[in-house]
């Protein structure tokens, strides 16, 4: 919201001021920050920082910032996603997993989509 209001108000004082190149509008820009924060510039009510460290591995940072569906596992341990059929293959016998929900992570690079370990039975 804040870029459509500041793009307004730069394009309203260029033509005020005149201003039709790109090289005069980048010699203007630095006057118009300075101008529009000091008009508008709030100081914050802590000077301490409000954000928080991050407690996450890449790996499960990886699982927060993907796409995530649920899906049902056919008693043949058997799921779709994007048209595609996947089997979870493991050592032992998978019997207590039939028809268990699983969460399909997606990458938002487009990598292999992955499963998050928690099934529910």
């Amino acid at each position: 919201m804040a870029n459509k209001t500041l793009q307004d108000r730069l394009v309203k004082e260029m033509r005020l001021r005149k201003i039709s190149s790109i090289e005069k509008a980048n010699r203007y820009l630095p006057e118009f920050i300075k101008q529009h924060n000091e008009k508008f510039a709030v100081a914050a009510q802590s000077p301490q920082t409000a954000h928080k460290p991050l407690f996450y591995k890449p790996e499960a940072l990886r699982h927060v910032l993907s796409i995530q569906t649920n899906r049902k596992l056919s008693k043949n341990l058997e799921f779709s996603h994007n048209c595609v059929l996947y089997q979870i293959v493991g050592q032992g016998h998978g019997y207590r997993l039939r028809h268990a929900t699983v969460t399909v992570c997606e990458q938002m690079n487009g990598g292999d989509p992955s499963l998050k370990y928690e099934a529910e039975l």
